[in-house]
């Protein structure tokens, strides 16, 4: 039955925001399109940290090579949106498999250590090595439309893009949710929970901490990749920096870290505070890192993580009583 208006609530949700297009101005309409596809590398995140317990600040690795693989295929090859697109995912699931094979080693801070150092070698080298990305200068690119029925669709069109944008994240969510409760999914909350008990169970943990990893990865890419072909029609090595890599971090622990909506809820938070807050006060970073650290001690499980916690307590005093 929970389950049942969970998707109630997911469909009216989707509606919602299909249905309030055409009353946003341009810019709003950017705003809920870049939080839609955010929110992506958010779900992807949390399936490594809230999920299989791994916490990693290198996810800008597969967000710049998913941007930096649209424009290049667009500029330099011509190809259209979703072949761009598949490519770039692939890509990024390949670099997930070649970084994980090495991260996994190790475990707790160290992984945390060695995403770090891989993701500071791949933006030095994107830097410096401006054919990849174009250095610190980038470069714009142009998706081409498409002719269906005499009609032209352009992904530069920003109505277009926001329903493109809608269709991604469902579709993600709706895999997303079915990898967390999923078999598979409940063996990596048991990694999370107790990683030798799993070993011993008898449980592939390096294997399945790997897999983890590459599906992490691969919604990273997915959604670089959609926030250089819809939104900004630009990529650079500034998107593989650290700061980048900090950005699922923060809306993953703001908004409940192995919590199925938690992501989607802490990106639509901070992204816009971010936008209200920076267009009224010079000093909106200071008050941002406040913010973060207020959210992180008041609900240590994050605001969807509390919420459930709360909800269970009051559950079951309620069936003592």
């Amino acid at each position: 039955m929970r389950e049942r208006y969970y998707y109630i609530g997911f469909v009216i949700a989707i509606a919602v925001i299909a249905l309030i297009q055409p009353f946003l101005n341009y810019f709003y309409k950017i705003l809920v399109t870049q939080i839609l596809i955010y929110s992506i590398f958010a779900m992807g995140f949390n399936i490594l940290f809230g999920y299989t317990g791994e916490l990693s600040f290198g996810h800008a690795i597969f967000f710049g090579l998913g941007a930096t693989v649209v424009g290049l295929c667009a500029d330099h090859l011509s190809l259209g949106f979703l072949t761009s697109i598949v490519i770039a995912t692939i890509v990024a699931l390949g670099a997930a498999w070649l970084i994980g094979f090495f991260a996994i080693r190790v475990t707790g801070l160290y992984f945390a250590i060695i995403t770090i150092i891989f993701s500071q070698i791949i933006y030095l080298a994107t830097l410096n090595w401006k054919w990849i990305a174009g250095g610190d200068d980038g470069f714009t690119f142009r998706i081409p439309s498409w002719k269906i029925m005499g009609m032209t669709v352009s992904f530069h069109n920003l109505q277009i893009a926001y329903y493109f944008g809608l269709l991604f994240f469902v579709l993600s969510f709706l895999l997303y949710k079915r990898i967390i409760d999923s078999p598979y999914g409940k063996v990596l909350k048991s990694i999370r929970e107790n990683e030798g008990r799993a070993s011993v169970v008898g449980y592939n943990v390096m294997r399945l901490k790997l897999t983890s990893f590459i599906i992490s990865g691969g919604f990273g890419g997915l959604s670089g990749a959609l926030y250089a072909a819809l939104v900004s029609h630009y990529t650079s090595a500034n998107l593989f920096t650290i700061a980048v890599s900090g950005n699922p971090v923060i809306w993953t622990l703001v908004g409940g870290a192995g919590t199925v909506i938690g992501p989607v809820i802490g990106t639509g938070i901070m992204v816009l505070f971010i936008h209200f807050i920076s267009t009224t006060i010079r000093e909106y970073l200071m008050l941002i890192g406040i913010l973060i650290i207020v959210v992180i001690v008041a609900t240590p499980r994050g605001i969807m993580g509390s919420l459930i916690t709360y909800y269970r307590r009051k559950t079951e005093n309620e069936a003592m009583a």
